[in-house]
């Protein structure tokens, strides 16, 4: 059951990636670990981002990443807000929407120039 762009929240212009728009971000699991996570970024505005992942992500969880690839020309440290998370087969494979959160840093401001210029 793929979200459609129809129903997602993000009312700025999407770019679409190619395989190489990734996102690098660690996640603290419920015995207290630290696990790192890669993922291929499928869209993103200068809102927010959707990737796949291979493990479900609560609703709600803030998680610090970065996304990089050849077509930003840099990588950007940021934060997010899961919004929604589906489970899309059973390898398992999810697809996830993070909003950025504004936090006034200069990665934050250069993401959204670059997303505007784009």
């Amino acid at each position: 059951m793929f979200r459609s762009h129809q129903q997602d929240q993000r009312s700025d212009l999407r770019h679409s990636t190619r395989d190489d728009v990734v996102i690098n971000y660690s996640l603290i699991e419920i015995d207290g670990s630290n696990t790192k996570h890669a993922s291929r970024v499928t869209d993103y505005s200068s809102q927010g981002i959707r990737f796949i992942a291979h493990e479900p992500l609560p609703i709600g969880q803030i998680i610090h990443l970065t996304v990089s690839g050849r077509a930003l020309k840099r990588d950007f440290n940021l934060t997010g807000q899961v919004k929604w998370c589906l489970e899309v087969d059973a390898i398992p494979t999810y697809h996830a929407g993070l909003s950025f959160i504004e936090d006034g840093s200069k990665d934050f401001i250069r993401w959204v120039d670059s997303c505007s210029n784009g």
